[in-house]
């Protein structure tokens, strides 16, 4: 069906439900439309009353579909483009089976372009899914090199005068500012957060074996040089915490000195 436009047309022409599932399918026509990256079909399907925010078996409306893929900004463009012209409303905080909004699946899949426009277009950054994260949660864990995608996030956030719930926690008790550190790779996320009211007071350093997720990494680079990144990165984050009044306790060194250790950062220290 999503192959040929014409078919389709065909059988719009002649009364068939644009909303049917096949005797062997549970997708939605559209669905399988978008899955297809078919976007002659999806417009015509929607201008012929496709419903844009039914869901499928694991909760995924068209708009999580869309999110998914990091190549299908422009079908995102074309359906905010062709409600508004039909004067139809999409749910922008649909969730799926896990509790993730079409901004969650965004940012899972640093779809930047797409996570940008739900932002602009009204999404709620604040909205936990079944593990308590918000989307600032996921794009703190360390996804993404250079942290753009938290850059865009907040910049939209400042834009757009909103308030966002930097100190949220997860159901593992976790804020945006500890996956952040735990990410080691994120060390942009720390200063963002920190400027945008995360609190230190509160902190609690990550243990070591999250911390050991980031040095397994550089395990195999040849260049010595190279292996000291995750603790130089460590003591920048360090810093930064630090001129915000943030003071290393006893059982936080417990934890970064044997990750020092593993990143052989005192292997070539000299005593005179």
């Amino acid at each position: 069906m999503v192959g040929c436009y014409e078919v389709v047309e065909k059988l719009i022409g002649l009364g068939q439900d644009v909303n049917c599932l096949g005797r062997k399918s549970v997708v939605p026509p559209l669905h399988l439309a978008l899955y297809c990256d078919r976007e002659a079909v999806v417009e015509l399907l929607l201008r012929n009353g496709a419903d844009l925010n039914l869901a499928n078996a694991t909760g995924l409306t068209p708009l999580h579909i869309i999110c998914k893929t990091e190549d299908n900004h422009h079908l995102g463009y074309m359906l905010f483009e062709i409600t508004n012209k039909l004067n139809r409303h999409v749910q922008l905080e649909a969730r799926d089976n896990v509790g993730n909004t079409p901004l969650h699946t965004a940012v899972v899949n640093n779809n930047m372009k797409l996570a940008e426009l739900l932002l602009r277009k009204g999404a709620n950054p604040n909205l936990a899914n079944n593990k308590g994260e918000t989307p600032l949660h996921i794009i703190c864990q360390g996804y993404y090199e250079g942290c753009a995608m938290a850059r865009l996030f907040f910049e939209i956030i400042d834009e757009k005068s909103q308030k966002v719930q930097v100190n949220a926690r997860d159901k593992l008790g976790w804020t945006p500012l500890k996956w952040a550190v735990a990410s080691l790779e994120a060390t942009t996320n720390v200063n963002l957060l920190l400027n945008h009211g995360a609190d230190v007071s509160s902190f609690v350093f990550p243990t070591e074996r999250y911390l050991d997720k980031f040095v397994k990494s550089f395990e195999k680079i040849d260049s010595e040089e190279l292996r000291f990144i995750p603790a130089v990165r460590a003591m920048a984050i360090i810093e930064h915490l630090g001129k915000r009044g943030y003071k290393l306790n006893e059982s936080d060194i417990e934890k970064i000195m044997p990750f020092f250790e593993k990143c052989k950062m005192f292997e070539n220290l000299r005593i005179p």
